[in-house]
C-alpha cells in the first residue's frame, strides 16, 4: 500500500492557484477596458430620470470554464484527503471514500461509514464538525456550503455563466442651474445583473426650473459567475478555507 501523503491534495491545490492567476487578471482587464458605455445624459419616463448601460464587450465565456477547473480541483482535494487519512490510519479506500459536505441535515451514520469508512476516530471527528448543516458563524463551515453547491451546479447542470453586476453605488451630486433652488433627490439602483440597454438607476428629484444631474459614469462593476453570483472575493474565501482543511492535517503525516 501506497504511503500516506498530502502530496496530491496539495498537487490539486496548486493547480487552482495557477488556474485562479490566469482567472482573475484577465477579468481585471476587462473591468479596466471598460466594457460597458452609461451614457450621461438621462431619459424621461414619467416622474422619473432613467440612466441605462450598453455593453459593448461581453465576458469571455471561457472564464467559465477555468472556475469550473478551479472548482473541481478544490472540491476534489478534499476527497483525495479523505483517502490519505485513510491510508494514514493503515486501512485502504473504497470507491464510495469521499469528503463528505451535508448542508441541511445531517447524514446518517452509515452513510458517515461509508464516506468516512477507515478513517481515524479523531479525524472523522474533525470532519464532522465541518459539515455546514450544524451552522453557526464559522467560515469553514459557510465556504464547504458554497463550494458544494457550485460543484453540483457545475458537475451535474452547466457551467456558471459570467456576468457584470452592480452591487453599490455612490450617491450622484446633483447641482441646478439656480443654485437658490433646493431639491429632494431620490435614487433607486436596479441591482443584479446588467443587460444591455437596461434600465440600471432610476432618479427623482423635485425642483423649480430645470435641474441637472452630474452623473459618475464610473459605477463599480463586478464579474460574477452563476446563479449564486460568485465573485472574486468568494471564490478566493473557497480557496482559502480549503487550503486551511487540508493543512489542518500536515502535522498528522509528518
Amino acid at each position: 500500500m501506497a504511503e500516506a501523503s498530502l502530496a496530491t491534495p496539495r498537487l490539486r491545490l496548486a493547480r487552482a492557484d495557477e488556474l485562479l492567476d490566469i482567472f482573475y487578471p484577465a477579468i481585471s482587464a476587462y473591468i479596466q477596458r471598460h466594457p460597458y458605455t452609461i451614457p450621461d445624459e438621462l431619459e424621461r419616463e414619467g416622474e422619473w430620470h432613467v440612466q441605462r448601460i450598453f455593453i459593448q464587450e461581453s465576458p469571455d465565456p471561457a472564464w467559465s470554464l477555468l472556475l469550473s477547473e478551479v472548482i473541481h480541483h478544490l472540491r476534489s482535494a478534499l476527497d483525495n484527503l479523505v483517502w490519505q487519512l485513510i491510508r494514514l490510519n493503515g486501512e485502504e479506500p473504497t470507491c464510495r471514500s469521499q469528503f463528505p459536505i451535508y448542508t441541511k441535515r445531517a447524514p446518517s451514520v452509515e452513510r458517515l461509514d461509508t464516506m468516512l469508512g477507515g478513517v481515524g476516530d479523531d479525524h472523522r471527528t474533525r470532519i464532522e464538525d465541518l459539515q455546514p448543516h450544524l451552522g453557526g458563524d464559522h467560515p469553514v463551515r459557510r465556504a464547504l456550503s458554497e463550494l458544494v453547491q457550485a460543484s453540483n451546479v457545475d458537475k451535474h447542470r452547466f457551467l456558471h455563466g459570467a456576468f457584470g453586476v452592480m452591487r453599490n453605488a455612490p450617491k450622484p451630486e446633483v447641482s441646478f442651474r439656480d443654485e437658490s433652488v433646493h431639491s429632494r433627490l431620490e435614487v433607486v439602483y436596479q441591482y443584479g445583473p446588467l443587460e444591455d440597454g437596461a434600465v440600471f438607476v432610476r432618479y427623482r428629484f423635485q425642483a423649480r426650473g430645470e435641474a441637472h444631474v452630474d452623473v459618475n459614469s464610473a459605477f463599480p462593476i463586478e464579474i460574477v459567475f452563476g446563479d449564486r453570483e460568485l465573485g472574486g472575493d468568494t471564490i478566493e474565501e473557497l480557496r482559502l478555507r480549503v487550503v486551511e482543511i487540508v493543512e489542518s492535517f500536515a502535522s498528522d503525516f509528518d
